[in-house]
C-alpha cells in the first residue's frame, strides 16, 4: 500500500511539473532565423514530442550568435496546429511535411536504385533521422538534434569560426555526443572489417554535427546491402549513420556534452545543480524524460524550487 501511495504521489507531482513546463514554454520568446550557408539545424519530431522539440530548440537558440536556418522534419503525425506553433516560434523555419518528403525521396531512390535504403526508411520513423535530415539540408554542415536534449551553455562547435575552420581545412570530420554505452546494432568486428578502420567510441545520433556530402546516401545503401547481422533493431538507424559518416572521415566525440542525466548522478551521488554550470548540453532519454522537464524548469527557466524527493525518486526508477 505504501509503495502504491508513493507512486501515486509522485505521479501527481510529475503532472504538476509537466503543466508548469508547458506554461513556461508558452511564455518564451520567438526567434527570427538568419540566412546562412554554413549550417542548418535539423530536427525530426512528432506530435507527441512537439513541446519537447520547442524546449530543446529554445534552450539552444538563446545562445547562438547566428540564428541558423532551422528545418523541422515531420514524422507523419504533426498537426496543422503543431506546424503553426513551430512557425510562430521560429520565424522562417522550414517544415518538411512527411507526405512531400516521401514523394521527393522515393523519386531520388528510384533514380539511383537505392532499394535497400528505401526499405530501411520505410521500416521505422526513427530511420528518417539518418535519411531525411542530410537529404534536405542545403548548407555546408548540418546539426542533427534529438528532442530530448537541453542546452545550458554556448555550444562551441556551433560558433561560425569553428565551422569555417573545418571548411578551410577541407575537413569532413563529424562530431557527436557520447552514448552511455556502445549502442550499435552490428558487432564492432563486423563494422570495422567492413570500414577497414575503427568504429567511433560510443556514437550517439542525438547530437551530431556532420558535413553535407550527398555521397553519404551511396554509403548508406552499400552498408545496408552488405548483409551484416543485426543484434537489435532499435539502434540500427544510428549504427548505419555512424558507419556512413565514418566513411566520409573520422567522427569525434563532443567532449563538453554528456549523455543521459542519471550518469551525472551516478558519478556524483550527492547531486549538485551547480554541476550544470560546466555543461554545454545534456542528452536525456525516454526513461529520463521526467528529469528533462524538471531541468528545463530549474535550469532553463529557474522559477520552481527544487523538489529533491521527486528527483531522487526518478533517479532510483531509471537506475534499477
Amino acid at each position: 500500500m505504501y509503495n502504491w501511495l508513493k507512486t501515486k504521489y509522485y505521479n501527481l507531482i510529475r503532472r504538476f511539473y509537466i503543466r508548469r513546463f508547458n506554461v513556461q514554454l508558452a511564455n518564451t520568446i520567438s526567434y527570427k532565423l538568419d540566412e546562412s550557408e554554413l549550417l542548418t539545424i535539423s530536427v525530426l519530431t512528432s506530435h507527441n514530442s512537439i513541446n519537447m522539440a520547442l524546449a530543446t530548440l529554445k534552450s539552444l537558440y538563446r545562445f547562438l550568435s547566428i540564428k541558423y536556418p532551422l528545418e523541422i522534419h515531420d514524422d507523419g503525425s504533426l498537426t496543422a496546429s503543431d506546424i503553426k506553433l513551430l512557425e510562430t516560434s521560429f520565424l522562417g523555419v522550414k517544415i518538411i511535411v512527411r507526405q512531400e518528403a516521401d514523394r521527393i525521396i522515393n523519386e531520388y531512390y528510384l533514380q539511383n536504385n537505392f532499394s535497400n535504403l528505401k526499405k530501411f526508411r520505410e521500416k521505422a520513423n526513427v530511420n528518417l533521422q539518418s535519411t531525411d535530415l542530410a537529404f534536405f539540408c542545403k548548407t555546408r554542415y548540418c546539426l542533427q538534434v534529438d528532442t530530448d536534449i537541453l542546452f545550458f551553455n554556448n555550444p562551441y562547435f556551433l560558433e561560425p569560426d569553428f565551422i569555417e575552420q573545418l571548411i578551410k581545412n577541407g575537413s569532413v570530420n563529424s562530431f557527436y555526443n557520447v552514448d552511455r554505452g556502445p549502442a550499435y546494432s552490428y558487432s564492432s568486428e563486423d563494422m570495422e572489417r567492413y570500414l577497414n578502420k575503427s568504429i567511433p567510441y560510443q556514437f550517439n545520433a542525438g547530437l551530431v554535427l556532420f558535413p553535407n556530402k550527398k555521397i553519404v546516401f551511396k554509403y548508406l545503401e552499400e552498408i545496408l546491402s552488405h548483409g551484416l547481422i543485426s543484434k537489435n533493431n532499435w539502434t540500427q538507424s544510428q549504427t548505419v549513420q555512424c558507419m556512413a559518416l565514418q566513411k566520409l572521415g573520422d567522427c569525434f566525440p563532443m567532449l563538453d556534452t554528456v549523455d543521459v542525466s542519471y550518469r551525472m548522478h551516478t558519478q556524483h551521488p550527492t547531486f549538485d545543480a551547480n554541476l550544470y554550470s560546466s555543461l554545454v548540453a545534456e542528452h536525456y532519454c525516454a526513461w529520463a524524460r521526467n528529469l528533462y522537464y524538471l531541468d528545463y524548469i530549474e535550469k532553463v527557466h529557474p522559477f520552481v524550487k527544487v523538489h529533491s524527493g521527486y528527483r531522487e525518486y526518478f533517479y532510483n526508477l531509471i537506475n534499477h
